[in-house]
Formats: structure tokens, C-alpha cells, sequence
């Protein structure tokens, strides 16, 4: 029986060593690079938001496609877990899964395969599948093309990266919300450059008309300059011909303009107008505040209504998705949108759960003479007048004054009062108006004057596009001041409805006009009926007068219009004469008459490229002659001209005429031609050039200019054109702000940087704005990343390097980072990278997977200013066998009799010791804070960079635990997440546990993007000389932003929340004026929207910012309607209690504040396993010291060792790799001992 037995278990022994050298052979076969497949880079794209390149491997005509990068790519949930051979997750937080390459079995929910040899590879960097294997276990359908090398994929899942896109893009959009309508803008690179004399423009209009008895020559110019730093402007007229000659001015004035000041914006002096009911040219000046750029923002208007509950709701403004929410349980939605100057369109779309679609739309219109609440306006005019007034024959004098003001969101008042000197006697004239907005749509504008004459308007524009308009005005008096026609009564009505028959659409337009004077009536009225059929636009139109009794009757004043238009269009089954001509047809008859009035037809099409050519005919049956012109417009590049000709009966007449503009360029010195008018306007010479000597100005002698069209002017109507290397952009309005982008696209050298990319400028009065934007050749970086095996060194492919830039502090220059990837032979390369200081260092992830660490670790690389560009080679990686990956072991060792007293001090009070999980340290802190962002968001925990000042280097470590079973659980199950060398530290001998502030920490502000948070961050360490730390929060998304202090007493958290609170707090909310909850006000408007955001955050509230005049004060208030007084003031005591949250934290240490949290640090190293029973087991621990007596046992418990005296952080990863190879032994885990934080 034994020898059965015997014979038995050598068979079974004998089979388990055959099957386990079997699988050694197909692992190690797997593993052999060239034996199985060629690299490929593939490109990989997914709905826009992945664009990557991923390493795959070709193989029997098969691709092999990365697990671990294409689920990093796509945010799929996965763990790597190299020892055992498997990848194991969450597939869209639902199914469970593991491929398991050791036992080759996948699987994934109720989904089990058995993977063949051939299924997979295992390579050094990433296991590899078939796409088969992905779309069997996954529904992950991966496509290759071999011939473009790319990858392709289709699932009807959406993935967890385009969730997070779409999250991310509905942030940004509501973030954009204000930037729509407030303007946002780049930052001002080159502001307002006041000068004495600067810049001239001239607009010419130059005629020669020739008929059979006279000749006459025309001239209508503009001139235009910056003079006293303000802008001098004014027409001349001119007229000459045999008989007379005639020469006039109109609009000759000198304005001076401020930008951004409530009280004054600007002052006139020459020829101008006037203001108020009715508005005079004078000669004189004129001083008012009304801001230059207009506004654009009015008001915020509440938009509601009820549909189905659960209702998905989208709100449009002006065919633009806005804003979007759920309809509540009661069906109930409600948005609160920006509110325009003109017209804004709206409409709400409705998607029930039951599949329909629900819709209403409405159009709101406010005028531009409308004031927001609480804004003043104000215009002060005097001088004497151009023409005399009504009734006089001398030209007087004028002063004027008007003040508007907005009420509230519906209503502005406006007073202004009126001297004239050949009117008035003793008091002015006085005239007060109201303007407002009736249920949201309806415009009503009243107006009285002292001198009997009043007025009244309204007007609404509804959402299918019909309107009416009408206005009366009343003079009960004899003055004609205001009353210039002398009518009692004048009374103006006007409607527009557009309707449908079928599938044809008709347009009706009325109008009429009543006016009564002394005796007599008079009435006018017009009525057209439009369509449109394909290209072919139909009118009809009539029209009449009668005086008296109204009677249904024509008259000989009336008249029937009828017109064709047609436009041919640009096919190629139509003649190439004809393509794109426009022919219209018109004809009038008179009923009252019953006699044709006239006819006309007209023939047009464009000429070349830039001109256009017109025909036109007529026949007057009243005159009983006909009409011919020709007509042909040419504009070239430098001057348009229009040519006319035509004969009436005998009569010919031949018109010639030239216009264009000049502008003189005092930058580059010339003389520019153009055909569009510029005077009144502005314009920018950009030069770019490459700057040899770093000066930062163009030096002709040294510098090269770039003649490339690279100006791209943001949102704006301008003209952009190159002459003798310079960008010229024109059309632009004076003082305004614009936006300015560098296209790097459009340079013929793509090795080319800006020193500035976007930037904003406020253009200069009638010139060209100087701009000289610097260009620096960027350099190129390249060099190698080998593995170290066995004293040899061999190229490794496939792997990712990360180049930050570390630009010195204070910096306005944009973050720059690039990834990278080794080619198959390890070499690595990248260009365009800008001048400055970088970080290069290789992914930690990617080492942590091949358990290896680089030498360096980062490196230090400046790119210098060179004018042929700098170019950095020969840079090397050394991957080798991880050892020691936080460089611990440099730390000073502490001799044998210390540790023997520091142990026991431990063993005896370790109860009155707390915790901290050390992931990992690193010689840079910018490496640490990315590693540490990094593990905050795959482990949801908090973390926080220490620096040591014994070695130099920055670990990353986790905030306080008190339980100790608490921490061993924590930190194995960041052992099982790919944090395989984090470490139990244990601190003793200092301050108390902190087991009544643990996880207490202040919180200041909150943002949607990690620069944002950083930015916050930074500012408020400086402002309240306090280290500052960010968090992200996986929940809600956001960058949290909280004070990085460990507490000693609650009453010190306390003290601090307080002296905080006085920079931004809540307690002070209140009920303004405008009944609104008003929570901040702040002087400098960075400060209040800073404010706002984290305000939002915190109080899960819209905020808003409004600047009040009189206080000078950017208001922050709460953004919403509230039904009543006591509603408001619930939500006031609320918002008063409100403090911010202090969970979730993740530190991070700003430069300014790091070297003041940095401290010496000193440990003792021990190693530690549980869940050793068996005495063997016990035996066999003992063992593995290889007979070092300076290594001590402990058992401070039954089922636990501890391995206590161990020299350096080398010793304890060697004891916990060969503790962790035990299966039969619980998990090994590393400790420090610190003396105290």
C-alpha cells in the first residue's frame, strides 16, 4: 500500500513539476520580444475627446492591442497585478472582471473564456489581446488597419472617458454662461498708448459728372489723427463746375476718451449733437459717461414652466444650447439666463420619458437706451447751434443736460432740460421720460415736456416673428420747439405678421399714419403682401392718403406696386452668362388714375472676381419716355470705382467716381492704400520676427522678420492683410478691447514659438496700433531609455516620458507638459518645445509595472533662447531592478543600542501612537505633487507632500489614522492597487494622537480645473501667510482648495477658521436694496469673481458679480428670485451657518510655503507579517534572516512577527519581496518609525 502510495505521489509530483515547467515555457516564451510579433504604434482616436498613440504587437498576421493602456485611455476601472499575472476591475461600474494570464481564464460577469496560447502576449510593459478577446469579454469592438495604422473603436457603451468629457464640457458651458454675453477676454498685452501726435487716416470720394450741358467735379473727404492724446476727426465737402463752387465742413471735433471710468468717458469739442427729446448740431462741447464699448449685458430674466416630470429640458438663446436641467418631481424647471441689448431669442425643448418633444419659444428685446438697475447715465452739451431753430433766423446758443438712470430691471428714467438763447427767456425747457418692459416682451415709452408737447411709444416683437409698432405724439400748445411738423396729433402704427397656406409662406406689412393740424386730417396708409417661391420673391403693394372723413374710395394719390425678383442659380446646366444673375421686374399703376405709371427692368451680375455689372431699363407712361443706365463696380485691391452711364429721352449723363481710404504707419513708416473707409476707425501693425539677440524688440540689423499671415483676430470683423512684412489688421472700432491669436499653424517653420500666443490689446484712434510680438526657434529634445539586465544595456520600447515645464515663480508664461514614447530601439525625440526650465521624467506607473526605478529620476533640462534653436541630445535613462524606489536608505542610520531603546519605547506605547500610509519619495517636488494628484484620484483618499530635509526628498503620505487595523487594512489594499512599495509609518514621542481633529481641515474654495484651484491656492497661502493644499473629489468633481494644517487643540482650528472667516466669510450676508442676498464686496474685481467661485462650491448656489457705481464696489450676491421676504430671509440665516467642509482633502506644497513645512526626519525600519500560525511557519520566517543575529524577532502578538531590528529601507524591501513569496503567510508590510511630525 505504501509503495502504491508512493508510486502515486511520485507520478503526481512528477506531473506538477512537468505542468509547471510547461507553463514556465509559455511565459517565458510570451516574454521573448522578436519571437513574438513587431511593434507597432497604432493611432488612436475616439469621438474627439482620445488621441493617443498605443504600442500594440503584429503577430501571424494578428494584432496584439495593450489591456492596461487602452483601459487608462478609456478610464476604464482596472488593477494590474504583475505577481499573480492578471488585470481585474469594474467594467463601467457594473461588471465585475479578471483575465488572468496565469491561469489563462477571462472573465467578466455571467461571460468565461478560455484564453489560448495564441489569444495573448505578455510583454514587459502591458499585457496584450486579440481584439477578439475584448469584444467577446467586453462588447469592445477593436479595429486595425494595417495599411494607415490605425485603431478604431465601436461600442454601444459609452465610455467612462467621454462621460467625464461630457461632465466636463456641461461645467465649462455653465462656467462660459457670463463669458457669452460679459465678454472675457485674453490677457492685456498692449493697453491704450495715449500720445501727442500719432497716426492720420484719409478717406477720399472723388466725382466727375458729365451730362450734355454741364460738367461738375465733387469731393468728399474725412481726415482723421490722435492729437493731445484724443482723436480729431471731420468731413470736407467741396463742389465745382463752371457756374459755381461750393466748400462746407460737417462732424470737425477733437474727443478725448477714458475707458472704464463711471464718471467720465469722454469729452467733444468742434461739431456735434446734442442729446435729450430732441437732438441739435452744434459747435461746442459735449461731456458724457457713457461707456464707449457698449454694454452687452442688460439683466438676468427667469425662464419656467411645467412639463412632464423627469423631463430632460435644454434652454436655447439665439439658437444656442445654454443651459440644460431635469424637471423636478412636480414637472416644474426654471433657468436664470443672461438677458441681452437687442433682441434674444429663447426657446425651450422639452424631452419627456415618454419619447415626445415639447417646445415653446418667445423673443425679448431690450433697447439700448435702457439703463441696468442702478446704472447711471449722464450727457452735458453746450454750444451754438449749426442751423437756427424754427422761428428764428440767427444761430443761438445751446446748453443742454440729460441723466438717465435704471429703476429696476424693467424700468429707466430719464430727465433732461434744454436752454436756448433765441427761445427762452428765463426758465428752460424740462422733459422727463420713462422707458419700460412689460411682461418681459412689451415696450412702452412715455415722454412730457414743460413746453405742452408729449409722446408716447410701444412695440413688442413676438417669438413666431409678427410685430407692431406705435407711437402719438400730442401738442396741445402753440410752441413748436419739439413740434417741428406743427401737427396737434401725429399718430405712427405699423404691423408685421408673417402666416402659411399650405406649404407657401406670405408676409403681410401695414402701416399708417393720422395726423391732425388746426382743421384738417390727414391719413396715410400702405399695404404690401409678400412671398417667396423657390428663388423667385413676389410683392404687392398699395398705398393711398386721404384728408377729411375717412371714405372706402381711391383717391389720386393712390398706387399699386407689384416686383419679381429672381436669382439664377450657379449650375452647371446654366449658361456661364448667366450664372448668378439677378433679374427684377417692377410695375406701378395709378387707379385713381386708371393709368400705368411706370415700368423697370434690371439685369445684374458680378463682373470678375471684385466687380459687378448692372443693366437696368424703364419706361415712364406718364412722360411717355424711356431710361437706360449702365452701371459696373469694380473694387480693387487699393481704391473702388464706379462707373455710370445713362439717357433719359435725349438726355445723357456719365458719372465717375473713385473712393478708397490712406493711412499713414508712423511704425513702419509708410504710406498705406485701401478701399474701405478708415477714418473713425483703428487698426494694428503686428510685426513678428525672430529675435536673435533677446531683446525682445526688433532690431532690422539683427532680427528676422516673419512674414507669415500668423494674426488671427478673435470674434471681430477686421481686415487682415501683409505688406512689407508686417501683419496689418484694420477695421477696428477706436478704444475698444480685442483679442489676438498667434496661428502657429500658418508659420512656414513649425520650430517656431511665440513669446506670447493670446493676448488682448486696446486699439489706438485713426492709426495703426503698434504690436511687436517676439518668435524664439524652440528646441528639440532626444536621447535614450535603456533596462539594465545582468550588467548589460538594452533599448526599452514603448515607454512613456512626461516633460513639465518648471518656469520661475512669478512667471506669466503658460504651463507647457508633452509626452513622450520610446521607439523600438529606446531612443525618444520630441520639437516645439519653448524656451525655458523643464522637468523630464519617466511615468512612475509604467516602473511601478516593471518594478524597476530610473536613474535619474527627473532631469533638470533648460531650453535656451538660440537663435538658430537649442537642441539638447544625449540624454539617458538607466531602468534597473527596483531596490530602494524612495531613496530611503540615504537617510542616517541609526546604531544598534538606539534602535534597541526606540523599539521598546514603541512596543511599550505603540497604543498612544498614530499612522500615516508613506506611498513614496521623490527628489522633485513636482513629481511628488503629480504622483500624489494621481493617487488622490485612483484612491480616493487624502495625501499630503512632506519634505525631509535629512535627505532632500519630498514623500508623499496620507493624512493621520488613529486604529492600527484601520491602517494595515489601508495599506494593503494600496499594495493591491499598484502602490506595492508604500509603507506603514509610525510616529511617537510628539504631539498627541489626533483623534479629535482627524480629518478637520479648512476649506476655501472649490474649481471645476486643477490651474484654477493651483492659482487660488497660491494667492491665498501669500494673503493669509498660511500652506494652502487641493484636493479633487471624485464625486463632485472638483478641486477642493483647504488650509494644510494638522491641528494641536479644536481651539486652534478655531481660532484660525476665524481669522480666515475675516477674509471671506458668510457671516456678514444680508438683504440688499435690490432684494437680493448679498454675501461679499470687493473693490478689485479679480478678488469678487475669486470669491463668487468658491462661493458657489461651497454654498451649491449660482453666484453672481454686479459693480455698483456709487460704492465702487463689485457686489457678490446670491443669483436666483425668491417669492417673498420671509422666504429670503430663511435662506439668509441659512447661508449664515453655512462653513465650509472640511473632509476629503489632498495637501499639496506651493514653493513659497515649502521649505517652512519641511523638517529633519529620522527612522527606525522594521518589517511586519500577520497570520503566521505554524510553528514551520514560524521556522522558516527565522530562516530567511540568514542567520543575521543583529536581525531581532518579536511576537507582539499571537498570530504576528515583527522583524525589529533592520539596518535601511533596502534590508526591509529585500525581507518583505521574500516574506511576500510565502502564499502560506499573511501580507507583509514595511515600517518606519518616526520619533514625531
Amino acid at each position: 500500500m505504501s509503495k502504491q502510495w508512493l508510486s502515486f505521489k511520485t507520478l503526481t509530483i512528477s506531473a506538477t513539476v512537468w505542468l509547471l515547467l510547461a507553463l514556465a515555457h509559455v511565459a517565458q516564451a510570451q516574454q521573448n520580444g522578436n519571437g513574438n510579433g513587431t511593434e507597432v504604434y497604432l493611432t488612436f482616436q475616439y469621438q474627439g475627446v482620445v488621441s493617443n498613440y498605443v504600442t500594440a504587437y503584429y503577430k501571424d498576421d494578428q494584432f496584439y492591442l495593450p489591456v492596461s493602456e487602452l483601459f487608462s485611455l478609456l478610464e476604464i476601472n482596472h488593477t494590474v497585478d504583475q505577481g499573480n499575472l492578471t488585470i481585474s476591475g469594474v467594467y463601467l461600474g457594473e461588471t465585475q472582471y479578471q483575465i488572468n494570464f496565469n491561469n489563462q481564464i477571462a472573465e467578466a460577469g455571467d461571460t468565461e473564456l478560455q484564453l489560448q496560447a495564441d489569444d495573448f502576449l505578455i510583454k514587459e510593459i502591458d499585457y496584450f489581446l486579440r481584439p477578439e478577446t475584448f469584444e467577446q469579454l467586453f462588447g469592445l469592438t477593436f479595429s486595425t488597419n494595417f495599411n494607415s495604422l490605425t485603431l478604431d473603436l465601436d461600442t454601444p457603451d459609452k465610455m467612462p472617458v467621454v462621460a467625464a468629457y461630457e461632465r466636463e464640457q456641461e461645467r465649462k458651458q455653465l462656467d462660459r454662461e457670463e463669458p457669452l454675453f460679459d465678454r472675457s477676454y485674453y490677457p492685456l498685452q498692449y493697453d491704450r498708448n495715449y500720445q501727442t501726435l500719432n497716426g492720420a487716416f484719409l478717406d477720399y470720394n472723388l466725382s466727375a459728372i458729365y451730362s450734355n450741358n454741364s460738367q461738375l467735379f465733387t469731393f468728399s473727404n474725412s481726415l482723421g489723427a490722435e492729437v493731445l492724446a484724443g482723436d480729431v476727426q471731420g468731413n470736407i465737402f467741396g463742389a465745382f463746375s463752371n457756374e459755381q463752387s461750393q466748400f462746407t465742413t460737417q462732424g470737425l471735433r477733437w474727443r478725448y476718451v477714458q475707458r472704464d471710468n463711471d464718471y467720465f468717458s469722454s469729452i467733444i469739442a468742434g461739431q456735434t449733437n446734442s442729446e435729450g427729446i430732441s437732438s441739435r448740431a452744434i459747435t461746442g462741447v459735449k461731456i458724457s459717461n457713457k461707456p464707449i464699448e457698449p454694454r452687452r449685458l442688460f439683466d438676468r430674466y427667469p425662464i419656467e414652466g411645467n412639463v412632464p416630470a423627469q423631463s430632460e429640458v435644454e434652454l436655447y438663446l439665439n439658437n444656442r444650447l445654454v443651459d440644460f436641467q431635469e424637471a423636478d418631481e412636480s414637472g416644474n424647471y426654471r433657468f436664470l439666463v443672461p438677458l441681452t441689448y437687442g433682441s434674444t431669442d429663447y426657446s425651450v425643448q422639452a424631452y419627456t420619458p415618454s419619447g415626445q418633444t415639447m417646445q415653446r419659444s418667445s423673443r425679448i428685446q431690450v433697447p439700448f437706451d435702457y439703463l441696468p438697475p442702478g446704472e447711471m447715465d449722464y450727457s452735458i452739451s453746450a454750444g451754438r447751434l449749426e442751423n437756427p431753430i424754427l422761428g428764428s433766423r440767427e444761430r443761438g446758443y445751446l446748453g443742454e443736460a440729460s441723466l438717465s438712470a435704471g429703476i429696476a430691471d424693467w424700468l429707466t428714467a430719464t430727465g433732461s432740460t434744454e436752454y436756448l438763447t433765441d427761445y427762452h427767456s428765463s426758465l428752460p425747457s424740462f422733459t422727463s421720460t420713462l422707458n419700460a418692459r412689460l411682461f418681459s416682451k412689451y415696450l412702452v415709452s412715455a415722454s412730457a415736456n414743460t413746453e405742452n408737447f408729449y409722446r408716447f411709444s410701444s412695440s413688442v416683437v413676438y417669438g413666431s416673428g409678427a410685430s407692431w409698432n406705435l407711437s402719438y405724439d400730442y401738442n396741445p400748445g402753440d410752441s413748436q420747439l419739439y413740434n417741428t411738423g406743427g401737427s396737434d396729433h401725429l399718430g405712427r402704427v405699423s404691423l408685421f405678421t408673417p402666416f402659411q397656406i399650405g406649404e407657401l409662406p406670405l408676409n403681410i406689412r401695414w402701416s399708417s399714419t393720422y395726423q391732425t393740424r388746426g382743421n384738417t386730417d390727414l391719413i396715410r396708409y400702405r399695404a404690401d403682401l409678400s412671398s417667396r417661391l423657390g428663388r423667385l420673391n413676389i410683392r404687392f403693394g398699395y398705398q393711398d392718403q386721404q384728408s377729411g372723413d375717412i371714405r372706402w374710395q381711391t383717391t389720386s394719390s393712390s398706387r399699386i406696386t407689384n416686383s419679381y425678383t429672381y436669382s439664377l442659380g450657379r449650375y452647371n446646366d446654366v449658361p456661364a452668362l448667366l450664372r448668378g444673375m439677378f433679374i427684377r421686374g417692377q410695375l406701378s399703376y395709378l387707379p385713381g388714375l386708371q393709368e400705368l405709371e411706370e415700368m423697370e427692368f434690371q439685369l445684374s451680375r458680378d463682373l470678375f472676381e471684385t466687380g459687378r455689372l448692372q443693366l437696368t431699363y424703364g419706361r415712364n407712361f406718364l412722360g411717355r419716355f424711356n431710361s437706360l443706365s449702365l452701371n459696373v463696380t469694380i473694387d480693387f485691391n487699393k481704391v473702388r470705382s464706379n462707373t455710370s452711364a445713362r439717357t433719359t429721352g435725349s438726355e445723357l449723363t456719365v458719372n465717375q467716381s473713385l473712393r478708397g481710404s490712406i493711412g499713414y504707419d508712423s511704425y513702419g513708416d509708410r504710406l498705406l492704400l485701401n478701399n474701405r473707409q478708415q477714418v473713425g476707425q483703428a487698426g494694428a501693425a503686428v510685426r513678428l520676427f525672430v529675435d536673435n539677440n533677446n531683446d525682445g524688440e526688433y532690431q532690422d540689423s539683427t532680427d528676422e522678420a516673419i512674414t507669415d499671415p500668423a494674426v488671427r483676430m478673435n470674434r471681430a470683423g477686421g481686415q487682415t492683410y501683409i505688406n512689407n512684412g508686417i501683419n496689418y489688421v484694420s477695421q477696428l472700432l477706436p478704444y475698444y478691447r480685442y483679442d489676438l491669436e498667434i496661428n502657429k499653424g500658418a508659420l512656414s517653420n513649425p520650430l517656431l514659438v511665440p513669446d506670447v500666443e493670446n493676448f488682448s490689446i486696446i486699439t489706438d484712434p485713426n492709426q495703426y496700433k503698434t504690436i511687436e510680438i517676439p518668435f524664439y526657434l524652440s528646441g528639440v529634445i532626444s536621447g535614450r531609455v535603456d533596462r539594465k539586465r545582468e550588467g548589460e544595456l538594452e533599448g526599452l520600447s514603448g515607454v512613456r516620458l512626461y516633460l513639465e515645464s518648471n518656469y520661475d515663480e512669478g512667471s506669466k508664461r503658460e504651463a507647457f507638459s508633452k509626452e513622450m514614447r520610446t521607439f523600438s530601439d529606446g531612443s525618444f525625440y520630441t520639437y516645439e518645445v519653448p524656451p525655458g526650465k523643464y522637468h523630464l521624467f519617466i511615468d512612475p506607473n509604467q516602473l511601478d509595472f516593471l518594478q524597476s526605478e530610473a536613474e535619474p529620476d527627473t532631469m533638470n533640462i533648460e531650453v535656451e533662447s538660440l537663435a538658430e534653436g537649442d537642441f539638447i541630445e544625449g540624454l539617458s535613462f538607466i531602468v534597473t531592478p527596483q531596490k530602494d524606489t524612495t531613496d530611503l536608505d540615504k537617510q542616517e542610520k541609526v546604531s544598534a543600542n538606539t534602535t534597541k531603546t526606540q523599539q521598546t519605547t514603541v512596543e511599550k506605547s505603540e497604543q498612544d501612537s498614530y499612522y500615516k500610509i508613506q506611498l513614496a519619495s521623490f527628489k522633485t517636488q513636482q513629481k511628488a505633487k503629480q504622483i500624489a494628484l494621481e493617487a488622490s484620484k485612483n484612491l480616493g483618499g487624502s495625501f499630503t507632500v512632506v519634505f525631509n530635509t535629512n535627505t532632500n526628498l519630498y514623500g508623499i503620505r496620507s493624512v493621520p489614522l488613529t486604529n492600527r487595523k484601520q491602517a494595515v487594512e489601508t495599506i494593503i489594499s494600496y499594495h493591491n492597487s499598484q502602490y506595492k512599495q508604500a509603507a506603514l509609518v509610525v510616529l511617537t514621542n510628539g504631539d498627541k494622537k489626533p483623534s479629535t481633529v482627524q480629518g478637520k481641515f479648512i476649506q476655501i474654495g472649490a474649481f471645476s480645473t486643477k490651474e484654477r484651484a493651483e492659482l487660488f491656492a497660491n494667492k491665498s497661502a501669500k494673503r493669509l501667510d498660511q500652506e494652502t493644499a487641493i484636493t479633487y473629489n471624485k464625486k463632485s468633481g472638483l478641486y477642493k482648495v483647504y488650509i494644510s494644517k494638522r491641528f494641536g487643540s479644536e481651539q486652534e482650528r478655531k481660532n484660525i477658521l476665524a481669522s480666515i472667516r475675516n477674509q471671506y466669510s458668510f457671516d456678514d450676508a444680508f438683504i440688499n436694496k435690490d432684494q437680493d442676498i448679498q454675501i461679499g464686496a470687493f473693490s478689485n474685481p479679480n478678488s469678487a469673481q475669486t470669491f463668487a467661485d468658491q462661493a458657489q462650491a461651497t454654498l451649491n448656489r449660482k453666484i453672481a458679480v454686479t459693480y455698483d457705481s456709487k460704492t465702487q464696489l463689485h457686489e457678490v450676491y446670491i443669483d436666483q428670485l425668491t417669492s417673498s421676504l420671509s422666504s429670503l430671509r430663511s435662506q439668509l440665516a441659512a447661508i449664515r451657518k453655512t462653513s465650509p467642509p472640511f473632509d476629503d482633502a489632498f495637501i499639496n506644497v506651493f514653493n513659497d510655503t515649502l521649505k517652512s513645512g519641511g523638517r529633519p526626519m529620522e527612522f527606525t525600519y522594521q518589517v511586519e507579517i500577520e497570520g503566521v500560525t505554524e510553528d514551520s511557519e514560524h521556522a522558516f520566517i527565522s530562516s530567511i534572516t540568514d542567520g543575521n543575529n543583529d536581525t531581532n524577532l518579536s511576537y507582539p502578538e499571537k498570530d504576528r512577527v515583527r522583524f525589529k531590528k533592520v539596518s535601511s529601507w533596502t534590508e526591509a524591501q529585500q525581507l518583505q519581496q521574500k516574506l511576500s513569496k510565502i502564499s502560506t503567510t499573511g501580507h507583509p508590510i514595511v515600517i518606519l518609525i518616526e520619533k514625531s511630525e
